[in-house]
């Protein structure tokens, strides 16, 4: 998507949420295609505003680290925001959270902190999701790359 129509999304985000305040995915839609874009910092404003608006909504906290990650920015705080959102989460969202906290850890040298998220993320993936195992299969692919001497 080009810079102009990345800004007419904005516009038309803007003109949604005075309409509706609760735009959760009008919210999510726009980071979503700011994020394909790589455009790092609106897709980031646009998880960071729709997870205001559901706090408890997982997917926004997920896109968040994603995005953190992808844009080498400091995780602190999407670790943090990770770590808060584990214990109210959806069933369905806790092993992705658990695969983004590997990837941080990953990220940031944290092996052992890698390996026992990706263990959590295994226990918790629903078995019928063919999504899941095939992010846990990248991370296990990227720790045993790190740890090999």
């Amino acid at each position: 998507m080009s810079l102009t129509g990345l800004m007419a999304c904005a516009t038309h985000q803007r003109f949604a949420l005075e309409r509706d305040p609760g735009a959760y995915q009008n919210l999510m839609a726009f980071g979503n295609m700011a994020f394909e874009d790589h455009r790092w910092p609106f897709a980031r404003k646009c998880f960071l505003l729709a997870h205001e608006e559901e706090p408890e909504n997982g997917d926004a906290v997920y896109k968040v680290a994603m995005t953190d990650l992808l844009d080498d920015k400091d995780l602190g705080r999407a670790r943090w925001m990770a770590e808060q959102e584990l214990p109210v989460a959806s069933p369905a969202d806790v092993p992705r959270l658990f695969d983004v906290l590997a990837r941080i850890a990953l990220r940031q040298g944290r092996y052992a902190d890698a390996e026992s998220a990706l263990d959590q993320a295994q226990a918790t993936a629903p078995g019928v999701d063919p999504e899941s195992p095939d992010l846990l299969k990248d991370n296990d692919d990227s720790l045993a790359q790190a740890l090999a001497p």
